[in-house]
């Protein structure tokens, strides 16, 4: 047998001995560690923000639930609405995403059937810039960042159970020494080298999506999402990290006081943004603001919100009340025991006690257009 030969024949056997190695891996991990498989669909931006990769289809799934999400060529969560003439920016965390529902049954997929059924299909059009993780201040990062390259006369700002807290924990933004304005601050979010390595390979994501080896491998290397970076010179009981007193206790006055104070100048930030591009703007609720003792910063702000945003001149609408009244445990409208995101019937709540406040809105934005 000739060398080439023989190097062929080598070649061959070693395939077919890592071939069959892969089907039993694969076999064995389904049966003895099942890993979820899930695709990989944010990114971190330029400024730091983690965002979604555009163009994107991604398979995720936690336990028995698989849900493929969507995403148009610029990010934001397609779902199937009609292009509208009168367009409204959705801003919110994971519960605003959708997080593991499918296209049809986010509460802003329901909301959208609500406006097509009450005005006609592609009279309004909401946008979906709902992020997993987000909290107000990533919200003020889109929206400086990316508000003007859509053309809407609104935005709606869904407020969530912990959105001040991560905004003191990530010091996107922080006080400045006199306490009185709003200071923006850069570097948040960033990929570790790895990622980015993985990432740039052609078909990771269906590999992520298919195999359990190169789960299991993916989560071996890169265990956790991209870090959030300490911010240099940022207070650390407010500005670069969550409040570091005991946390079994309230916050006491000085630091609730300074979280208070950011969260009031992050909205008013919103409002300058938006009056100065012509936006109306609404902030509503997601039926999570129930005091919890580890989302003091969230309980803090909210004591004062209705005043807060009165202040500003910004309808704030809270269906907590209306919500929970409704149900008798919180077990009916999650589907992970212990977590706030919402399973179908919890959407469906989101989108029935907003409804209102939402049909309003967007009176007023096309009516607001049309003087």
């Amino acid at each position: 047998m000739s060398p080439a030969k023989k190097l062929l024949f080598v070649a061959i056997t070693l395939g077919f001995v890592v071939g069959i190695a892969v089907i039993f891996g694969e076999i064995a991990f389904r049966i003895v560690a099942p890993r979820d498989l899930s695709g990989t669909f944010r990114m971190v931006d330029e400024n730091g923000l983690q965002v979604h990769r555009p163009s994107r289809s991604a398979r995720h799934q936690f336990r028995d639930r698989v849900v493929r999400y969507h995403f148009r060529e610029d990010g934001l969560r397609e779902y199937g609405a009609q292009a509208g003439k009168h367009k409204i920016l959705i801003l919110g965390d994971s519960l605003t995403f959708g997080w593991l529902l499918d296209d049809e049954h986010n509460y802003i997929s329901l909301l959208q059937k609500k406006l097509d059924a009450e005005f006609g299909p592609g009279e309004f059009e909401l946008l979906n810039a709902g992020h997993g993780g987000w909290g107000t201040s990533d919200y003020i990062r889109y929206y400086e960042e990316y508000g003007d390259n859509y053309d809407v006369e609104g935005i709606i700002s869904f407020f969530g159970a912990d959105d001040v807290g991560r905004s003191v924990s990530r010091g996107q933004y922080g006080l400045s020494a006199d306490g009185k304005t709003l200071e923006k601050r850069t570097g948040v979010h960033r990929d570790s080298k790895l990622k980015k390595i993985m990432n740039s390979f052609p078909g990771y994501n269906f590999l992520l999506e298919n195999s359990q080896i190169f789960q299991a491998l993916r989560l071996a290397l890169i265990p956790a999402p991209p870090q959030v970076v300490a911010v240099e010179g940022a207070d650390p009981t407010v500005e670069g990290g969550k409040n570091k007193e005991n946390e079994s206790t309230e916050l006491s006055p000085e630091v609730a006081q300074k979280v208070v104070q950011l969260g009031t100048l992050m909205f008013e930030r919103v409002k300058k943004l938006a009056d100065e591009r012509g936006h109306q703007v609404l902030v509503l609720t997601t039926g999570n603001t129930l005091k919890a003792k580890d989302l003091k910063e969230n309980n803090a702000f909210m004591e004062q919100a209705p005043a807060i945003f009165e202040g500003l001149g910004v309808e704030f609408q809270d269906i907590t009340p209306e919500k929970h009244a409704r149900i008798k445990t919180l077990s009916e409208i999650v589907y992970i025991e212990g977590d706030g995101h919402p399973n179908e019937l919890g959407a469906s709540l989101i989108a029935e006690f907003n409804w209102p406040y939402v049909k309003n809105f967007a009176e007023h934005c096309r009516n607001n257009s049309d003087d």
